[in-house]
Protein backbone atom coordinates (compact mmCIF):
# COMPACT_ATOMS: atom_id res chain seq x y z
CA UNK A 1 0.00 0.00 0.00
CA UNK A 2 1.27 3.58 -0.25
CA UNK A 3 1.46 6.29 1.86
CA UNK A 4 -2.17 7.87 0.62
CA UNK A 5 -3.86 4.26 0.33
CA UNK A 6 -2.47 4.09 4.05
CA UNK A 7 -4.03 7.34 5.33
CA UNK A 8 -7.28 6.83 3.95
CA UNK A 9 -7.46 3.27 4.91
CA UNK A 10 -6.61 4.61 9.05
CA UNK A 11 -9.38 7.31 8.29
CA UNK A 12 -12.16 4.96 7.00
CA UNK A 13 -11.26 2.85 10.00
CA UNK A 14 -11.43 5.63 12.56
CA UNK A 15 -14.87 7.07 10.92
CA UNK A 16 -15.85 3.01 11.26
CA UNK A 17 -14.79 2.92 15.09
CA UNK A 18 -16.68 6.07 15.78
CA UNK A 19 -20.05 4.95 14.14
CA UNK A 20 -20.00 1.13 15.97
CA UNK A 21 -19.10 2.68 18.83
CA UNK A 22 -22.10 5.47 18.71
CA UNK A 23 -24.63 2.43 17.55
CA UNK A 24 -23.53 0.47 20.19
CA UNK A 25 -24.49 3.10 23.35
CA UNK A 26 -27.31 3.82 24.49
CA UNK A 27 -30.83 3.87 23.13
CA UNK A 28 -28.96 3.92 19.44
CA UNK A 29 -28.05 0.12 19.96
CA UNK A 30 -32.01 -0.41 18.85
CA UNK A 31 -32.29 -0.57 15.03
CA UNK A 32 -35.95 0.79 15.68
CA UNK A 33 -34.48 3.80 17.46
CA UNK A 34 -31.90 4.55 14.66
CA UNK A 35 -34.57 4.40 11.77
CA UNK A 36 -36.88 6.36 13.96
CA UNK A 37 -34.54 9.07 14.16
CA UNK A 38 -33.37 9.24 10.92
CA UNK A 39 -37.14 9.37 9.73
CA UNK A 40 -37.86 12.26 11.76
CA UNK A 41 -34.45 14.14 11.08
CA UNK A 42 -35.18 13.25 6.48
CA UNK A 43 -38.84 14.35 7.28
CA UNK A 44 -37.56 18.12 8.78
CA UNK A 45 -35.08 18.19 6.11
CA UNK A 46 -37.82 17.49 3.55
CA UNK A 47 -40.66 19.66 5.13
CA UNK A 48 -37.60 22.57 5.22
CA UNK A 49 -36.65 22.10 1.78
CA UNK A 50 -40.32 21.80 0.52
CA UNK A 51 -41.07 25.19 2.29
CA UNK A 52 -38.49 26.52 0.61
CA UNK A 53 -39.27 25.28 -3.03
CA UNK A 54 -43.33 26.77 -2.55
CA UNK A 55 -41.64 29.94 -1.70
CA UNK A 56 -39.28 30.62 -4.40
CA UNK A 57 -42.02 29.56 -6.64
CA UNK A 58 -44.17 32.00 -5.13
CA UNK A 59 -41.15 34.46 -5.86
CA UNK A 60 -40.73 33.44 -9.03
CA UNK A 61 -41.62 36.62 -10.75
CA UNK A 62 -39.70 38.69 -8.87
CA UNK A 63 -35.80 39.31 -11.10
CA UNK A 64 -33.22 37.23 -9.70
CA UNK A 65 -34.56 36.30 -6.69
CA UNK A 66 -32.18 33.75 -6.14
CA UNK A 67 -29.10 35.98 -6.69
CA UNK A 68 -30.56 37.53 -3.29
CA UNK A 69 -30.93 33.91 -1.08
CA UNK A 70 -27.23 32.92 -2.89
CA UNK A 71 -25.92 36.34 -1.80
CA UNK A 72 -27.49 36.04 1.80
CA UNK A 73 -26.31 32.78 2.01
CA UNK A 74 -22.29 33.49 1.47
CA UNK A 75 -23.00 36.26 3.81
CA UNK A 76 -23.58 33.73 6.77
CA UNK A 77 -21.32 30.84 5.41
CA UNK A 78 -18.11 32.47 6.86
CA UNK A 79 -19.90 32.33 10.41
CA UNK A 80 -21.28 28.77 9.84
CA UNK A 81 -17.68 27.11 8.38
CA UNK A 82 -16.35 28.81 11.89
CA UNK A 83 -18.85 27.49 14.27
CA UNK A 84 -18.21 24.03 12.12
CA UNK A 85 -14.60 23.77 12.44
CA UNK A 86 -14.54 24.99 16.12
CA UNK A 87 -16.92 22.46 17.12
CA UNK A 88 -15.38 19.44 14.92
CA UNK A 89 -12.20 20.46 16.19
CA UNK A 90 -13.31 20.37 19.85
CA UNK A 91 -14.71 17.12 19.47
CA UNK A 92 -11.90 15.07 18.19
CA UNK A 93 -9.62 16.47 20.53
CA UNK A 94 -11.52 14.05 22.64
CA UNK A 95 -10.56 11.34 20.47
CA UNK A 96 -7.01 10.63 22.34
CA UNK A 97 -7.88 7.24 23.35
CA UNK A 98 -8.21 5.87 19.49
CA UNK A 99 -3.82 6.32 19.25
CA UNK A 100 -4.04 2.71 21.03
CA UNK A 101 -6.14 0.96 17.95
CA UNK A 102 -3.69 1.73 15.43
CA UNK A 103 -0.22 1.26 17.70
CA UNK A 104 0.77 -2.01 16.03
CA UNK A 105 -0.06 -1.12 12.56
CA UNK A 106 2.60 0.41 10.29
CA UNK A 107 1.71 4.03 9.96
CA UNK A 108 3.06 6.85 11.52
CA UNK A 109 1.93 9.67 14.07
CA UNK A 110 1.65 12.19 10.97
CA UNK A 111 -0.46 9.61 8.98
CA UNK A 112 -2.60 9.27 12.19
CA UNK A 113 -3.33 12.74 12.17
CA UNK A 114 -3.76 13.22 8.38
CA UNK A 115 -6.51 10.28 8.79
CA UNK A 116 -8.24 12.27 11.19
CA UNK A 117 -8.20 15.62 9.92
CA UNK A 118 -9.41 13.76 6.82
CA UNK A 119 -12.59 12.60 9.17
CA UNK A 120 -12.83 16.25 10.76
CA UNK A 121 -13.68 17.56 6.59
CA UNK A 122 -16.22 15.13 6.59
CA UNK A 123 -18.33 16.12 9.80
CA UNK A 124 -17.32 19.88 8.98
CA UNK A 125 -19.61 19.09 5.66
CA UNK A 126 -22.09 17.45 6.78
CA UNK A 127 -22.74 20.33 9.11
CA UNK A 128 -22.81 23.07 6.20
CA UNK A 129 -24.78 20.61 4.34
CA UNK A 130 -27.18 20.37 6.96
CA UNK A 131 -27.60 24.16 7.44
CA UNK A 132 -27.54 25.01 3.75
CA UNK A 133 -29.79 22.52 2.20
CA UNK A 134 -33.85 23.58 2.87
CA UNK A 135 -32.09 26.92 1.25
CA UNK A 136 -30.03 25.73 -1.50
CA UNK A 137 -31.81 22.58 -2.53
CA UNK A 138 -34.89 23.90 -4.10
CA UNK A 139 -33.32 26.49 -5.93
CA UNK A 140 -32.47 23.77 -8.92
CA UNK A 141 -35.97 22.69 -9.46
CA UNK A 142 -37.17 26.60 -9.43
CA UNK A 143 -34.43 28.31 -11.66
CA UNK A 144 -33.15 25.45 -13.60
CA UNK A 145 -30.39 23.68 -13.56
CA UNK A 146 -27.97 26.43 -14.75
CA UNK A 147 -28.34 28.17 -10.94
CA UNK A 148 -25.41 25.53 -10.12
CA UNK A 149 -22.77 27.49 -11.08
CA UNK A 150 -23.99 29.93 -8.93
CA UNK A 151 -24.19 27.65 -5.97
CA UNK A 152 -20.54 26.99 -6.46
CA UNK A 153 -19.22 30.20 -6.94
CA UNK A 154 -21.42 31.72 -3.43
CA UNK A 155 -21.21 28.42 -1.26
CA UNK A 156 -19.34 25.21 -2.38
CA UNK A 157 -16.01 27.06 -3.17
CA UNK A 158 -15.56 29.50 -0.63
CA UNK A 159 -16.67 26.78 1.92
CA UNK A 160 -13.76 24.62 1.06
CA UNK A 161 -11.42 27.19 0.65
CA UNK A 162 -12.27 28.30 4.45
CA UNK A 163 -12.18 25.09 5.63
CA UNK A 164 -9.10 24.20 4.49
CA UNK A 165 -7.34 27.73 5.15
CA UNK A 166 -8.88 27.62 8.78
CA UNK A 167 -6.97 24.12 9.18
CA UNK A 168 -3.75 25.52 8.18
CA UNK A 169 -4.36 28.80 10.07
CA UNK A 170 -5.16 26.68 13.11
CA UNK A 171 -2.06 24.45 12.81
CA UNK A 172 0.60 27.32 12.51
CA UNK A 173 -1.49 28.76 15.46
CA UNK A 174 -0.50 25.79 17.29
CA UNK A 175 2.69 25.27 16.39
CA UNK A 176 3.23 29.32 17.48
CA UNK A 177 2.09 28.51 21.05
CA UNK A 178 4.15 25.31 21.61
CA UNK A 179 6.90 27.46 20.49
CA UNK A 180 6.63 29.76 22.95
CA UNK A 181 5.89 26.93 25.90
CA UNK A 182 2.30 27.12 25.78
CA UNK A 183 2.13 23.05 24.28
CA UNK A 184 -0.45 22.36 27.03
CA UNK A 185 -2.97 24.98 26.49
CA UNK A 186 -2.30 25.23 22.50
CA UNK A 187 -5.38 23.95 21.60
CA UNK A 188 -7.69 25.94 23.33
CA UNK A 189 -5.45 29.38 22.71
CA UNK A 190 -6.10 28.81 18.90
CA UNK A 191 -9.89 28.29 19.41
CA UNK A 192 -9.90 31.14 21.22
CA UNK A 193 -8.14 32.62 18.55
CA UNK A 194 -10.34 31.81 15.82
CA UNK A 195 -12.98 32.81 18.09
CA UNK A 196 -11.91 36.40 17.62
CA UNK A 197 -11.08 36.12 13.85
CA UNK A 198 -14.74 34.97 13.59
CA UNK A 199 -16.14 38.01 15.50
CA UNK A 200 -14.07 40.17 13.18
CA UNK A 201 -15.58 38.73 10.01
CA UNK A 202 -18.92 39.23 11.39
CA UNK A 203 -18.38 43.10 12.05
CA UNK A 204 -21.85 45.33 11.02
CA UNK A 205 -23.44 41.95 9.93
CA UNK A 206 -26.58 44.33 9.83
CA UNK A 207 -25.14 47.04 7.56
CA UNK A 208 -24.22 44.33 4.84
CA UNK A 209 -27.26 42.69 4.78
CA UNK A 210 -28.81 46.13 3.69
CA UNK A 211 -26.55 46.42 0.88
CA UNK A 212 -26.82 43.15 -0.46
CA UNK A 213 -31.04 44.10 -0.12
CA UNK A 214 -30.54 47.51 -1.56
CA UNK A 215 -28.03 46.72 -3.81
CA UNK A 216 -30.43 43.69 -5.57
CA UNK A 217 -33.87 46.53 -5.51
CA UNK A 218 -31.73 48.15 -7.67
CA UNK A 219 -30.78 45.73 -10.14
CA UNK A 220 -26.89 45.60 -8.86
CA UNK A 221 -25.02 43.46 -6.49
CA UNK A 222 -23.00 44.44 -3.67
CA UNK A 223 -19.51 41.65 -3.83
CA UNK A 224 -18.36 41.03 -0.38
CA UNK A 225 -14.66 39.36 0.57
CA UNK A 226 -16.26 36.10 1.03
CA UNK A 227 -18.06 36.14 -2.57
CA UNK A 228 -14.31 36.25 -4.47
CA UNK A 229 -15.34 33.51 -6.56
CA UNK A 230 -18.14 34.97 -7.74
CA UNK A 231 -16.32 37.61 -9.01
CA UNK A 232 -13.86 35.98 -10.89
CA UNK A 233 -16.91 33.82 -12.02
CA UNK A 234 -18.31 37.66 -13.85
CA UNK A 235 -15.20 38.58 -15.11
CA UNK A 236 -13.29 35.79 -16.31
CA UNK A 237 -15.71 33.04 -16.66
CA UNK A 238 -16.86 30.05 -14.73
CA UNK A 239 -13.69 27.84 -15.36
CA UNK A 240 -11.32 30.18 -14.26
CA UNK A 241 -13.24 30.17 -11.31
CA UNK A 242 -13.56 26.50 -10.94
CA UNK A 243 -9.91 25.88 -11.45
CA UNK A 244 -8.83 29.06 -9.25
CA UNK A 245 -10.70 27.85 -6.50
CA UNK A 246 -9.36 24.10 -6.97
CA UNK A 247 -5.31 25.17 -7.09
CA UNK A 248 -5.99 26.88 -3.71
CA UNK A 249 -7.90 24.33 -2.08
CA UNK A 250 -5.31 21.93 -3.46
CA UNK A 251 -2.08 24.57 -2.07
CA UNK A 252 -4.24 24.72 1.57
CA UNK A 253 -5.25 21.06 1.84
CA UNK A 254 -1.39 20.68 1.64
CA UNK A 255 -0.21 23.06 3.73
CA UNK A 256 -2.64 21.64 6.48
CA UNK A 257 -1.21 18.27 5.98
CA UNK A 258 2.03 18.79 5.62
CA UNK A 259 1.46 20.92 8.98
CA UNK A 260 -0.55 18.68 11.06
CA UNK A 261 1.32 17.14 13.96
CA UNK A 262 0.15 14.58 16.31
CA UNK A 263 -3.09 15.62 17.30
CA UNK A 264 -3.74 12.40 19.61
CA UNK A 265 -2.38 14.31 22.98
CA UNK A 266 -3.16 12.91 26.31
CA UNK A 267 -5.38 14.91 28.45
CA UNK A 268 -5.49 15.16 32.24
CA UNK A 269 -8.54 14.55 33.69
CA UNK A 270 -9.25 16.13 37.05
CA UNK A 271 -12.11 14.80 38.72
CA UNK A 272 -12.43 15.17 42.74
CA UNK A 273 -14.53 13.06 44.73
CA UNK A 274 -14.89 13.07 48.03
CA UNK A 275 -16.11 9.63 49.61
CA UNK A 276 -18.03 9.97 53.13
CA UNK A 277 -16.12 8.63 55.99
CA UNK A 278 -17.25 5.82 57.94
CA UNK A 279 -19.10 7.73 60.33
CA UNK A 280 -21.05 9.78 57.68
CA UNK A 281 -22.71 7.11 56.15
CA UNK A 282 -24.99 6.83 58.91
CA UNK A 283 -26.17 10.50 58.01
CA UNK A 284 -27.88 10.32 54.39
CA UNK A 285 -28.05 13.70 54.29
CA UNK A 286 -24.28 14.35 54.31
CA UNK A 287 -23.63 11.77 51.48
CA UNK A 288 -26.27 14.05 49.12
CA UNK A 289 -24.65 16.74 50.41
CA UNK A 290 -21.14 15.41 49.89
CA UNK A 291 -21.96 13.98 46.68
CA UNK A 292 -23.51 17.30 45.28
CA UNK A 293 -20.48 18.77 46.32
CA UNK A 294 -18.18 16.33 44.11
CA UNK A 295 -20.68 16.98 41.07
CA UNK A 296 -20.42 20.40 41.32
CA UNK A 297 -16.35 20.54 42.44
CA UNK A 298 -15.87 18.05 38.90
CA UNK A 299 -18.03 19.96 36.76
CA UNK A 300 -15.64 22.93 37.20
CA UNK A 301 -12.43 20.68 37.24
CA UNK A 302 -13.57 19.79 33.71
CA UNK A 303 -11.80 21.01 30.19
CA UNK A 304 -15.44 20.46 28.69
CA UNK A 305 -17.17 23.41 30.99
CA UNK A 306 -14.46 25.82 30.39
CA UNK A 307 -14.31 24.95 27.05
CA UNK A 308 -17.85 25.72 26.63
CA UNK A 309 -17.67 28.69 28.92
CA UNK A 310 -15.02 30.57 26.74
CA UNK A 311 -17.20 29.67 23.08
CA UNK A 312 -20.56 30.89 25.16
CA UNK A 313 -18.50 34.36 25.79
CA UNK A 314 -16.77 34.97 21.97
CA UNK A 315 -20.19 33.82 21.19
CA UNK A 316 -21.81 36.70 23.00
CA UNK A 317 -19.18 38.97 21.88
CA UNK A 318 -19.70 38.16 18.20
CA UNK A 319 -23.21 39.18 18.57
CA UNK A 320 -23.17 42.50 20.38
CA UNK A 321 -20.78 43.25 17.12
CA UNK A 322 -22.65 41.71 14.57
CA UNK A 323 -25.98 42.65 15.89
CA UNK A 324 -27.52 39.63 13.66
CA UNK A 325 -29.77 38.11 16.47
CA UNK A 326 -29.77 38.90 20.36
CA UNK A 327 -26.52 37.95 22.31
CA UNK A 328 -28.56 36.46 25.27
CA UNK A 329 -29.34 33.64 23.16
CA UNK A 330 -25.65 32.37 23.65
CA UNK A 331 -26.91 30.97 26.80
CA UNK A 332 -28.31 27.80 25.13
CA UNK A 333 -24.57 27.03 24.26
CA UNK A 334 -23.86 26.57 28.36
CA UNK A 335 -26.93 24.21 28.43
CA UNK A 336 -25.33 21.75 26.15
CA UNK A 337 -22.63 21.09 29.15
CA UNK A 338 -25.74 18.99 29.80
CA UNK A 339 -24.48 16.32 27.55
CA UNK A 340 -21.60 15.35 28.98
CA UNK A 341 -22.86 15.62 32.31
CA UNK A 342 -23.37 11.78 33.21
CA UNK A 343 -20.26 10.32 31.16
CA UNK A 344 -17.90 12.92 32.92
CA UNK A 345 -19.30 12.41 36.45
CA UNK A 346 -19.32 8.53 36.32
CA UNK A 347 -16.58 7.62 38.66
CA UNK A 348 -18.12 9.35 41.03
CA UNK A 349 -21.38 6.40 40.97
CA UNK A 350 -18.91 3.57 41.27
CA UNK A 351 -18.44 3.83 45.41
CA UNK A 352 -20.45 0.40 46.26
CA UNK A 353 -20.64 1.37 49.89
CA UNK A 354 -23.27 4.73 48.69
CA UNK A 355 -26.71 4.08 48.56
CA UNK A 356 -27.69 6.75 45.67
CA UNK A 357 -31.19 6.54 43.81
CA UNK A 358 -31.66 7.41 40.25
CA UNK A 359 -33.40 9.98 41.01
CA UNK A 360 -30.86 11.80 42.78
CA UNK A 361 -28.29 11.34 40.58
CA UNK A 362 -30.52 13.07 38.36
CA UNK A 363 -31.08 16.18 40.75
CA UNK A 364 -27.27 15.64 41.20
CA UNK A 365 -26.85 16.42 37.71
CA UNK A 366 -29.50 19.19 37.40
CA UNK A 367 -28.54 21.45 40.26
CA UNK A 368 -25.02 21.14 39.72
CA UNK A 369 -25.13 22.34 36.07
CA UNK A 370 -27.56 25.11 37.20
CA UNK A 371 -24.84 26.40 39.77
CA UNK A 372 -22.49 26.61 36.78
CA UNK A 373 -24.77 27.77 34.01
CA UNK A 374 -27.05 30.78 36.17
CA UNK A 375 -24.92 33.32 37.35
CA UNK A 376 -23.38 33.31 33.13
CA UNK A 377 -26.83 33.39 32.28
CA UNK A 378 -27.48 36.22 34.65
CA UNK A 379 -24.24 38.31 33.54
CA UNK A 380 -25.28 37.84 30.02
CA UNK A 381 -28.97 38.89 30.84
CA UNK A 382 -27.79 42.22 32.77
CA UNK A 383 -25.08 42.76 29.66
CA UNK A 384 -28.35 43.01 27.20
CA UNK A 385 -30.13 45.33 29.54
CA UNK A 386 -27.16 47.64 29.63
CA UNK A 387 -27.09 47.66 25.87
CA UNK A 388 -30.49 48.61 25.30
CA UNK A 389 -32.28 44.85 24.91
CA UNK A 390 -35.75 43.88 24.99
CA UNK A 391 -36.39 42.57 28.70
CA UNK A 392 -39.00 39.96 27.84
CA UNK A 393 -36.56 38.58 25.07
CA UNK A 394 -33.96 38.78 27.58
CA UNK A 395 -36.29 36.91 30.28
CA UNK A 396 -37.64 34.41 27.79
CA UNK A 397 -34.25 33.49 26.87
CA UNK A 398 -32.80 33.02 30.45
CA UNK A 399 -36.07 30.31 30.91
CA UNK A 400 -35.07 28.91 27.98
CA UNK A 401 -31.68 28.29 29.06
CA UNK A 402 -32.72 26.72 32.50
CA UNK A 403 -35.35 24.72 30.39
CA UNK A 404 -32.91 22.77 28.18
CA UNK A 405 -30.82 21.71 30.53
CA UNK A 406 -32.76 18.27 31.71
CA UNK A 407 -33.02 17.72 27.89
CA UNK A 408 -29.38 18.04 27.46
CA UNK A 409 -28.74 16.01 30.59
CA UNK A 410 -31.10 13.41 29.65
CA UNK A 411 -29.50 12.77 26.07
CA UNK A 412 -26.17 13.27 27.43
CA UNK A 413 -27.71 9.84 29.58
CA UNK A 414 -29.49 7.94 26.21
CA UNK A 415 -26.06 9.21 23.92
CA UNK A 416 -23.05 8.34 26.13
CA UNK A 417 -20.55 11.43 25.41
CA UNK A 418 -17.42 9.08 25.91
CA UNK A 419 -14.33 10.83 25.06
CA UNK A 420 -13.97 8.91 22.16
CA UNK A 421 -16.99 8.79 20.62
CA UNK A 422 -17.57 12.56 19.38
CA UNK A 423 -20.41 11.33 17.39
CA UNK A 424 -22.74 10.97 20.28
CA UNK A 425 -22.42 14.44 21.28
CA UNK A 426 -23.04 15.74 17.40
CA UNK A 427 -26.59 13.45 18.03
CA UNK A 428 -27.39 14.22 21.22
CA UNK A 429 -27.05 18.20 19.78
CA UNK A 430 -28.92 17.86 16.67
CA UNK A 431 -31.50 15.54 18.23
CA UNK A 432 -31.82 18.49 21.03
CA UNK A 433 -32.39 21.08 18.15
CA UNK A 434 -35.12 18.65 16.60
CA UNK A 435 -37.10 17.86 19.76
CA UNK A 436 -37.60 21.78 20.32
CA UNK A 437 -38.38 22.45 16.80
CA UNK A 438 -41.16 19.76 17.11
CA UNK A 439 -42.20 20.55 20.73
CA UNK A 440 -42.38 24.32 18.68
CA UNK A 441 -44.68 22.90 15.89
CA UNK A 442 -46.84 20.89 17.41
CA UNK A 443 -47.58 23.78 19.74
CA UNK A 444 -48.04 26.56 17.02
CA UNK A 445 -50.89 24.24 16.24
CA UNK A 446 -52.87 25.02 18.81
CA UNK A 447 -53.71 28.58 20.38
CA UNK A 448 -52.94 28.19 24.14
CA UNK A 449 -52.81 30.69 26.72
CA UNK A 450 -49.70 31.47 28.68
CA UNK A 451 -50.71 29.10 31.78
CA UNK A 452 -51.50 26.63 28.82
CA UNK A 453 -47.99 27.18 27.70
CA UNK A 454 -46.70 26.64 30.78
CA UNK A 455 -48.73 23.20 31.44
CA UNK A 456 -47.38 21.73 27.86
CA UNK A 457 -43.94 22.97 28.85
CA UNK A 458 -43.89 21.60 32.42
CA UNK A 459 -45.24 18.39 31.32
CA UNK A 460 -42.51 18.18 28.08
CA UNK A 461 -39.93 18.63 30.43
CA UNK A 462 -41.51 16.13 33.28
CA UNK A 463 -41.53 13.45 30.27
CA UNK A 464 -37.49 14.10 29.11
CA UNK A 465 -36.77 13.86 33.08
CA UNK A 466 -38.61 10.49 33.43
CA UNK A 467 -36.87 9.16 30.41
CA UNK A 468 -33.58 10.12 31.73
CA UNK A 469 -34.12 8.32 35.15
CA UNK A 470 -35.51 5.21 33.68
CA UNK A 471 -32.22 5.41 31.47
CA UNK A 472 -30.31 5.54 34.62
CA UNK A 473 -32.25 3.00 36.27
CA UNK A 474 -32.07 0.67 33.49
CA UNK A 475 -28.15 1.09 33.44
CA UNK A 476 -27.55 1.41 36.70
CA UNK A 477 -24.91 -0.24 38.64
CA UNK A 478 -25.08 -2.68 41.71
CA UNK A 479 -24.46 0.33 44.10
CA UNK A 480 -28.13 1.43 42.96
Amino acid sequence: MTVVQETLSISRFFRTFLVRRMLSLGILRYRETRILLAFLGTTLLIVLATIGYLFYRGSDKVTHIDTLVLDLANLTLPQWVFIGFIIVRLLFLKSSNMLSLTESLPVTDHQRSVALFINELAFIAGILIVVFFSSIAPLPFVFGIEVSSQVATSIVFPAATLVVGLAFIYNILTWGFSVVRLGRIKDILAICVLLILAGLSQIGMTTKVASITSAFQSGNRAFLWSDTYTLISEKYGFFICSLTAVISCIFLLTAATLTSGALFTKQKEYILTRTPSKGDLSNPSTIRRTLFKSYLLSFLRAQETWITLIFALGGYILLILSQAIPPILVGEIISFLGIYAYSSTSALRNFPSLKVRPVEVYLFLCLSLLSISIPFVLVFFVGFWAIGGDNTTGLISVIGCIGTIPLTITLGIIFPSEKDNPLAVITGIAIAAISVIFFALGLSVFSLPPWGWAIATLFFLLSVASAGIFEIKKNSLPDY
